[in-house]
């Protein structure tokens, strides 16, 4: 549930640290490409955790 997506988040920031902290890495992604990519990752994982959640009907 949450504390999986948490995990998640928090493991894709440290990646995009490193990725961004390597300026030769960074330059080759493009900001705009990095960024569209990050907010995939993120709504996908926000609908997947969403709909794994238990309902609570």
């Amino acid at each position: 549930g949450w504390a999986g997506l948490k995990l998640a988040l928090e493991g894709w920031s440290g990646f995009a640290e490193q990725v961004l902290h390597r300026e030769d890495w960074g330059f080759h992604l493009g900001q705009t490409l990095f960024l569209g990519l990050t907010a995939i990752i993120f709504v996908l994982g926000l609908v997947y955790a969403i709909r794994k959640a238990p309902s609570k009907h």
